[in-house]
């Protein structure tokens, strides 16, 4: 075998003192809080959900065209201020769609 090939399979030298070690540990400490950071956000999976949820809502509001988001934005508000009218309209509404669709009950 040649000499580099052994040195690279040759784990790294211990430090040869005080500071070196010092160094090295403070260097440990960081790359294994990155890693514990980096674990705990893997298993995290209720901010996992969140973040994904912002990230699909964003994606489909910049797919919604311009006219189109500025009448639900207009929607939002007049629900805001009648609730319960907006809450009759929309009985209406589901009435009226099983009323054209014959009754029938799809399961």
């Amino acid at each position: 075998m040649s000499e580099r090939s052994e040195q690279e399979k040759s784990p790294p030298e211990f430090p040869r003192d005080a500071e070196q070690a010092r160094v090295d540990r403070d260097l440990t400490r960081q790359e294994l809080g990155e890693t514990v950071q980096e674990l705990a956000h893997k298993v995290n999976v209720p901010e996992q959900a969140r973040q994904k949820a912002r990230h699909t809502a964003e994606e489909m509001r910049e797919r919604v065209p311009q006219p189109v988001a500025a009448g639900t934005g207009q929607v939002a508000a007049v629900v805001r201020q009648n609730p319960l009218a907006a809450a009759a309209v929309a009985v209406v509404l589901v009435l009226l769609v099983r009323k054209l669709s014959g009754g029938r009950k799809t399961r």
